[in-house]
């Protein structure tokens, strides 16, 4: 795999860009723009885990709207540290954990389970298809046996992203797409289309999937007393985590798709837009979305795809034709 995806899935990652740049920063979306989907799957008194946190300033957006039952936890020291530091003031319990181990949280401990990049950054590690599994079996455990909710946002389109999140038997799925910062700026996207669909959650009549992210309500309606975990057996195959050809064109189309604007432009008096993406000899793809609105950053990075690709393609279609 490149440097870049294999950073991306590391601890020590994440710890070196905390410790170099422990400054507010969500990806894709502010809790602004997603609140009124969002609190819709809330309830006052739930007890809310907000996962690999990062640097972002969502556990207390969502403490302030009166969600005070909150936790949050990062894998990086450095990220937790400016966690107890900016949320001081309020009462959320922060903690170093690794979403695919989370054991300092009990078994049904949680109504909501809140994640906003996390599962798309597991999906950059060695290993993703296992890796994401364990994630998924770790976030049912923990969370409410009557209707717990995890709720997920990613830029994956449903097509893929559910292939993962409908293999687990315990929750139904349901998809809410909503349009990344700035596209209304750079694209001229139909509201009563956006309407319709957010009325439906029917993303298969959206005209451009790319200028969207997704936001995946996950609520449990099934869960077993135990869970069985083959996450650590050495035979299992990448087939049973759903890690699938498909999955890997997602990463190269995906890329494409982030590229198709290159350089675009765009200034108004409260908002600049900058959307530029460099692929580079190396086939490291790296694609920046930034949003300076009212002098408040608004970000959301991804980075993906490596020089292996085309041979895990083929490893994976080997062993689905065997």
């Amino acid at each position: 795999m490149s440097d870049k995806v294999v950073e991306y899935g590391t601890p020590e990652y994440w710890e070196d860009r905390y410790k170099k740049d422990p400054n507010p920063y969500d990806w894709y979306q502010r809790w602004d723009s997603i609140r009124e989907v969002v609190k819709d799957y809330l309830k006052i008194d739930d007890k809310i885990l907000v996962i690999g946190n990062g640097t972002s300033r969502i556990p207390e957006e969502i403490y302030d709207e009166g969600f005070q039952n909150i936790q949050a936890m990062d894998i990086s020291n450095a990220a937790v540290n400016y966690m107890h530091e900016r949320f001081a003031s309020r009462d959320i319990k922060c903690q170093v954990s690794d979403v695919l181990d989370m054991y300092q949280y009990g078994d049904n401990e949680f109504d909501v389970v809140f994640d906003k990049g996390t599962f798309d950054t597991i999906l950059c590690t060695r290993n993703s298809g296992i890796n994401i599994d364990k994630m998924m079996k770790e976030i049912i455990r923990i969370l409410n046996y009557n209707k717990g909710r995890y709720i997920c946002i990613s830029y994956g389109q449903p097509s893929y992203r559910t292939t993962y999140m409908k293999s687990m038997k315990e929750w139904e799925v349901n998809v809410i797409p909503i349009k990344k910062p700035g596209t209304d700026q750079i694209y001229n996207i139909k509201n009563n289309i956006e309407t319709e669909i957010r009325n439906n959650t029917d993303y298969s009549k959206l005209e451009r999937p790319d200028l969207y992210h997704f936001i995946y309500i996950c609520t449990i309606f099934n869960k077993p007393e135990k869970i069985a975990d083959k996450s650590n057996d050495p035979t299992t195959e990448l087939s049973e985590n759903n890690f699938t050809e498909n999955d890997l064109n997602e990463n190269i189309d995906h890329n494409y798709n982030e590229n198709c604007e290159n350089n675009v432009k765009s200034n108004n008096t409260n908002n600049e837009i900058n959307y530029y993406s460099d692929y580079n000899n190396n086939n490291n793809f790296n694609a920046d979305f930034n949003i300076n609105s009212n002098n408040e950053d608004i970000n959301g990075r991804i980075g993906y795809i490596d020089n292996d690709i085309s041979e895990q393609i083929s490893n994976v279609s080997n062993k689905n034709s065997n």
